[in-house]
């Protein structure tokens, strides 16, 4: 019997959120020059009714890490709510337990909060004002730290690393019971055996594919990236040996332009409000859900009904979840998690 994980986070998320070692889609290696992908305009995907990703239609990665425009740099206080789910090629294509949460999500509307940094980062010599990297391993632990609450769970450790194997960048995660002596009710909390309580969860997320477009509509900028994201779950009572999830991913994010506005102020208070102000960037986000990737190894040749399936989508995604961010900014810092590699 298969088992089945929540929906990702990454980032991403979500993501984020797991990957295979053996990739990746042609790509630059890094200390080569950078150069802007050939690519169709990004915003439309947030708002596609069907998608297919643009590495199988022969647009290039851009080489390395993404890079965000200065506007990003500090630290920002995200508040993530979902605002839509749906299964373009139908039902039958999307995992029951992941439908299931997905729709009971949408439900409940209940916002996320976590914190995102962005720091200095070497930009791309064509493109001077891209001059910002996100905070890879303190991104990706507060968020997925933010979705993994609802079930009980918490990230134990975290880890992000850039090499010539993984040239856009490898997410390394450990989950675990908040609090092994209450058996929990997530993916790992809910062991029955008490020997396997408070075992760890690995997300491993290989980002395999990333393009920006800094050309927008208003100011705004949007990033795109291709991730393999493996889950590996620990043996329990029902099953020997540990249990590894899969998923193939787009993440879509569009940033737009920052807006200033003044703080209200409490009476007697020393500051003025036209001196007070919070900066806002309003984004969206689409993590979207694919059976194969171009260039990655599948890995549902085993499973005939999942194979079936994976030729039926032909590449085309069988599932969006869409969310609507609202940050604001704490502080001009340089991150907080130094997960950016020197």
């Amino acid at each position: 019997m298969p088992r089945s994980s929540r929906p990702p986070s990454l980032l991403s998320r979500r993501a984020a959120a797991c990957a295979a070692a053996a990739l990746c889609l042609p790509s630059s290696p890094p200390g080569l020059a950078w150069l802007p992908s050939i690519a169709p305009p990004l915003s439309p995907r947030l708002d596609a009714a069907t998608l297919t990703p643009l590495a199988a239609l022969g647009v290039a990665s851009d080489p390395g890490e993404l890079r965000y425009p200065s506007w990003l740099k500090g630290t920002w206080r995200v508040r993530n709510s979902i605002s839509g789910f749906s299964m373009p090629l139908g039902k039958v294509f999307v995992d029951d337990f992941l439908r299931a949460s997905a729709i009971e999500d949408v439900d409940a509307a209940v916002p996320l909060t976590y914190t995102l940094s962005f720091v200095d980062a070497p930009p791309p010599p064509s493109e001077p004002a891209l001059s910002v990297a996100q905070d890879r391993r303190f991104n990706a632990v507060e968020e997925t730290a933010a979705f993994c609450l609802t079930d009980g769970l918490v990230v134990t450790s975290g880890r992000y690393d850039v090499t010539a194997t993984h040239p856009h960048g490898l997410i390394l995660l450990e989950v675990g019971d908040a609090d092994p002596r209450k058996g929990g009710g997530g993916a790992v909390g809910s062991r029955k055996d008490s020997a396997t309580r408070g075992a760890t969860a690995q997300i491993e997320i290989d980002i395999v594919w990333a393009a920006w477009d800094a050309a927008a509509s208003k100011g705004a900028f949007v990033t795109s990236e291709l991730a393999v994201q493996r889950t590996t779950l620990p043996a329990d009572e029902y099953f020997d040996q540990p249990a590894v999830d899969t998923s193939y991913l787009e993440i879509i994010t569009r940033f737009e332009r920052p807006t200033t506005s003044p703080v209200l102020t409490q009476p007697g208070s020393s500051r003025s409000t036209s001196t007070a102000t919070t900066t806002t960037v309003r984004a969206r986000n689409r993590l979207v859900q694919y059976l194969t990737l171009p260039g990655v190894p599948s890995r549902v040749e085993s499973r005939e009904r999942a194979a079936k399936l994976a030729r039926l989508a032909d590449g085309r995604a069988v599932s969006f979840f869409d969310y609507d961010w609202v940050m604001e900014k704490v502080t001009d810092d340089q991150g907080l998690g130094s997960g950016f590699p020197v």
